[in-house]
């Protein structure tokens, strides 16, 4: 989790036992080559150190460096593309080259960042996820530091010169902020971050350092193995009757049910996976019992087809509107997505007929217009 001095230096704050005789808090960056500079240089153990995603002008720095594309062609804009099975469907593709196919511009397809890069493209468009913009970093960094324009599709990445396509960090904060809202600001609270993914685990302790009053439990959550099963939901809640909420960011279904056939009182507030079976299942549980408090977010679709129309504004010079910016990092378009709870799944359990749905099946919102992208994101 790097910054940025307002000099523009990339500096991170580490934690670790350096002297032999307890953990600091060390300053490092590439100002500081043979030294880690002490910051907090205290007998007891320092641990968890907290700093700003984003200080100082470093992505504004980063992307004025960008000019004009250099072709691999002679003239004609080549842009290149690539993404893991689990992060690029044959949707995403197609999707993507409709929006090349739209501009007329050449649209190559790599084996990875690096390999674009070498190819001398205009511009790079990840698909990736939380996982694969993590492996990646070396890469991104690595294309940027050779004066690539590089979109990330779905995931953020907090490189400086990167621009990302996602509502990940927004969504993920949300529903954070809804359970703890319908829990009053205080109460027990069980989370489920599978893999120990450290994205979502620095949202969870951004948003729990806001509300004090939550305490919370970080329960085993491990892709292989049962550690979340409808029955471990279910015994989680009739075992804690303070238990409030119940967050996950896998396996939402399995908390639904779980709880549903618990007949837990009171019942935890809860996510939903965006599948129209499941707001149906939704809506007949809460005809059931008007105590079912549940969240659900509509992601963006179509962010290949999008991300070809922000690349070619950039690399036609258009300028990007500071305010259309956010995410983790302060360098994520933003999006416009619908949270839906109690009050307003009526609603979109009637529009989930005529929205697209993913490959995996979860209902997305369709790709924005040309103009839409023009007018939401540059000025």
């Amino acid at each position: 989790m790097p910054f940025w001095t307002p000099d523009g230096l990339r500096v991170e704050c580490i934690s670790g036992d350096l002297n032999g005789k307890d953990d600091e808090i060390y300053l490092v960056g590439t100002q500081f080559p043979d030294v880690f500079l002490n910051l907090s240089n205290n007998p007891a153990a320092d641990r968890n150190p907290d700093w700003p995603f984003q200080c100082g002008p470093a992505v504004e720095a980063a992307a004025a460096k960008i000019e004009a594309p250099e072709t691999a062609n002679g003239g004609e804009l080549v842009l290149g593309y690539e993404g893991s099975g689990d992060a690029m469907s044959a949707q995403d593709e197609a999707e993507l080259l409709q929006a090349c196919a739209e501009l007329q511009i050449q649209c190559v397809r790599g084996e990875d960042i690096t390999a674009l890069a070498d190819q001398n493209v205009g511009a790079i468009l990840s698909f990736s996820n939380k996982w694969k913009v993590n492996g990646d970093y070396p890469k991104i960094h690595d294309a940027v530091s050779k004066g690539n324009l590089v979109l990330v599709l779905n995931a953020e990445s907090g490189e400086p010169g990167v621009y990302n396509l996602s509502n990940e960090y927004e969504a993920v904060r949300a529903g954070l902020l809804w359970m703890f809202d319908q829990m009053g600001g205080v109460g027990d609270f069980a989370y489920y971050n599978f893999g120990h993914n450290e994205t979502h685990q620095v949202i969870i302790d951004e948003v729990l350092k806001e509300n004090p009053g939550v305490n919370a439990s970080a329960m085993p959550a491990e892709f292989e193995g049962d550690s979340l099963t409808e029955d471990s939901i279910a015994e989680l809640a009739a075992s804690n009757p303070k238990l409030k909420g119940i967050w996950t960011d896998n396996r939402q279904n399995d908390v639904f049910w779980g709880l549903h056939n618990s007949h837990a009182d009171p019942l935890p507030a809860f996510l939903c996976e965006a599948k129209p079976d499941m707001f149906q299942a939704w809506k007949n549980w809460l005809n059931e019992n008007p105590e079912v408090e549940s969240f659900s977010t509509i992601n963006p679709g179509g962010t290949g087809y999008e991300g070809v129309y922000a690349a070619h504004f950039i690399l036609n010079g258009s300028e990007i509107n500071p305010a259309a910016l956010g995410g983790m990092y302060g360098n994520t378009f933003k999006y416009d997505f619908p949270i839906i709870t109690n009050d307003n799944l009526d609603e979109w359990l009637a529009k989930a007929g005529t929205l697209p749905n993913s490959e995996w099946g979860a209902l997305e919102l369709p790709p924005m217009t040309p103009q839409e992208i023009k007018e939401k994101w540059f000025k």
